[in-house]
């Protein structure tokens, strides 16, 4: 009997590390850094997934941001399966985003 490959389909926490730290570069260029309230708690949900690889998705209210009547959210997802990156994204509460892109490479 032929034996199938068996591909790993979840990332490895070498994965989910190298992917991470790519979003906090990012955020460090933007100047959205762990002074901040909201990206402390992304951070912490941000280590919490490096160490148990499981998804994790959400927003965070991003109410230190300068001045935008609106405001602003951190939206982020963090998947466990291989072939989907992890995003993080600023967006204004209207819905339109604000930075253009994720704070990550596409």
């Amino acid at each position: 009997m032929k034996e199938a490959k068996k591909v790993e389909q979840f990332k490895t926490q070498t994965e989910r590390l190298a992917e991470v730290q790519d979003i906090k570069d990012r955020l460090c260029e933007w100047g959205v850094t762990e002074q901040f309230d909201s990206v402390r708690q992304l951070y912490r949900v941000m280590d919490q997934y490096v160490e148990t690889g499981e998804t994790a998705q959400g927003i965070l209210p991003f109410l230190e941001c300068p001045p935008q009547p609106q405001g602003r959210n951190i939206v982020y997802l963090f998947p466990k399966r291989r072939g989907n990156k992890c995003t993080c994204d600023l967006i204004v509460r209207d819905g339109a985003q604000y930075f253009g892109n994720t704070f990550c490479d596409p």
